[in-house]
C-alpha cells in the first residue's frame, strides 16, 4: 500500500511483528474484556498520544481507525480450570508472542492458521488452540473442542490504513464522508459488532450443549495475572533496545486507557 499498489490496507498488528513500535501493543498482553472495551480503549490510545498515533499516520499513511476482536480464549479438548492445566497442552496460536504465552504458561506452542484449526485438532496435531470466539460457531470448531477456558488473553489489535496521496487526492467530500465513518464511529461499531456474533455464537453452542465456558476460580486467576504480568515488561525491555524510549510511559498510558474502557464498556 505504501509503495501504492493499493489504495488503502487492513492488517493486525501481530501479523506484522517489529514493523511498528509504540502502537503495537499485544504483546504486553492487557487485554479488553470485550471487543467493544478493547477497541474503545485501543482508540483512545492511539488517537490521544500523537507521537503514538504517528507511527500510523504520518506522509506515508493515513490512519483510518483501529479496533479490536476482543481478547483470544483458551479452547481445549477437556476441561481447563487451573494454570497447570496448560502443561504440556500441545496449543495452536496464529498471532506473534502468543507463542511465548504457551510456553510460559507451560504448553507446548504449534502455530496453525486460522482455517487449519479445526483440522489440527481432528488429526490430534493439536488439543488446544488460542482464538478469538468469532470463529468459534462458523468454523464449527465446537465438533472437535469442548472446552472454553473463560479468562481473557492475547488480545488482537487491528488498523485500517490508506495511502496518503491517495488520501490527499480524495475530493474534499469524499475525505469527510471517510472522516465521519471511521475514527471513533469505526472503531465502536465493529466492537459492537463483533461482541453481537461472540453473544450469538456461544448462546448457539451453550443452547445445542456444544460446548461448556469454565470459570477461573479468583485463585487461578490471580495465578494467571501473575504468569502473565512479565510481558509487560518484556514489551518495555524490547522497545527499549529499539530505541523507544518512551516505551514505559506509553504501556502506563495503554494501561489505563484499557482500564477505563473496561470500567465502561466491560459489562
Amino acid at each position: 500500500m505504501i509503495k501504492g499498489r493499493v489504495d488503502m490496507g487492513h492488517s493486525l498488528f501481530g501479523a506484522n511483528p517489529g514493523r511498528y513500535g509504540y502502537a503495537d501493543t499485544g504483546e504486553a498482553n492487557i487485554p479488553g474484556v470485550n471487543s467493544m472495551a478493547a477497541s474503545m480503549g485501543f482508540h483512545s490510545y492511539i488517537n490521544g498520544n500523537e507521537w503514538v498515533k504517528s507511527e500510523l499516520d504520518n506522509d506515508r499513511t493515513k490512519l483510518l481507525a483501529v479496533w479490536s476482536t476482543g481478547p483470544m480464549m483458551v479452547c481445549s479438548t477437556s476441561p481447563m480450570t487451573k494454570v497447570s492445566d496448560f502443561k504440556g497442552k500441545k496449543t495452536g496460536y496464529h498471532t506473534s508472542g502468543v507463542d511465548r504465552i504457551i510456553t510460559a504458561l507451560g504448553g507446548v506452542p504449534v502455530p496453525v492458521s486460522p482455517p487449519d484449526i479445526y483440522m489440527s485438532v481432528q488429526r490430534g496435531q493439536t488439543d488446544t488452540q488460542f482464538f478469538a470466539l468469532t470463529i468459534l460457531q462458523p468454523f464449527r470448531l465446537y465438533e472437535v473442542l469442548s472446552d472454553i477456558m473463560d479468562f481473557p488473553m492475547a488480545p488482537g489489535y487491528h488498523y485500517l490504513i490508506m495511502n496518503r496521496r491517495v488520501w490527499d487526492e480524495l475530493p474534499e467530500d469524499l475525505r469527510a464522508i471517510l472522516e465521519e465513518s471511521t475514527g471513533e464511529v469505526m472503531s465502536r461499531q465493529v466492537g459492537s459488532i463483533i461482541d453481537a456474533e461472540i453473544g450469538a455464537s456461544l448462546e448457539w453452542v451453550h443452547a445445542n450443549e456444544k460446548c461448556t465456558l469454565n470459570a477461573l476460580p479468583a485463585s487461578e486467576q490471580a495465578k494467571m495475572r501473575d504468569a502473565l504480568a512479565p510481558f509487560r515488561a518484556a514489551w518495555v525491555a524490547d522497545r527499549e533496545k529499539r530505541g523507544l524510549t518512551r516505551a514505559k510511559e506509553a504501556l502506563d498510558l495503554f494501561a489505563a486507557c484499557m482500564e477505563r474502557a473496561n470500567a465502561e464498556y466491560g459489562k
